[in-house]
């Protein structure tokens, strides 16, 4: 796994000021600001903010597996389709205390979403020519004291999200330990 493909940003805001700056109310920010795990949108272009297609997706298996998550869309859900194969997860907030269930989901939704993808390809196309599936996200984690300290990014193959998530936890270990 090439690591340099995960990047750390150092951040120092509530996660209630990052979830206002999306655009909604602040007191649907206050109301989601207490789950553990809040999905962000990752697309805000003049007046419309929308999120990756497949983000409700990802929800919906989150809230399957029982994860305390929540998504800032305070009125209708957009999601935004971009053609090619990647999973794009898009920003999300976790608090420092669920770092590693957030991870866990992050890598099975993943794995569970390419396992049904490749189950439908169509036989009569070559593996040789296909690219490999990609994955995007951010991930970004607020302290016990209720500061959003790191943000972490990745972008890169689907093959290496396992690697990838344990390599933020520990990222994040290390800085905590600072």
């Amino acid at each position: 796994m090439n690591t340099e493909l995960i990047t750390t940003n150092t951040l120092n805001c509530s996660a209630n000021e990052m979830i206002v700056g999306c655009g909604v109310s602040k007191e649907f920010a206050q109301k989601i600001s207490n789950a553990s795990i809040v999905l962000l949108p990752d697309i805000q272009r003049d007046d419309v903010i929308a999120f990756a297609v497949g983000v409700q997706d990802f929800y919906d298996y989150c809230k399957s597996q029982s994860a305390d998550i929540d998504i800032c869309a305070e009125d209708n859900l957009i999601e935004i389709e971009l053609c090619s194969r990647k999973i794009r997860i898009g920003k999300i907030l976790v608090r420092d205390a669920v770092l590693s269930l957030a991870m866990s989901l992050l890598a099975n939704y993943v794995y569970e979403t390419c396992k049904s993808d490749v189950d439908v390809q169509p036989t009569a196309i070559e593996q040789e020519y296909q690219a490999p599936p990609q994955v995007s996200f951010t991930i970004s984690v607020e302290d016990s004291c209720g500061v959003v300290r790191k943000e972490y990014s990745y972008d890169g193959p689907v093959k290496d999200i396992q690697e990838v998530t344990q390599h933020v936890e520990k990222l994040w270990n290390e800085d905590a330990a600072k």
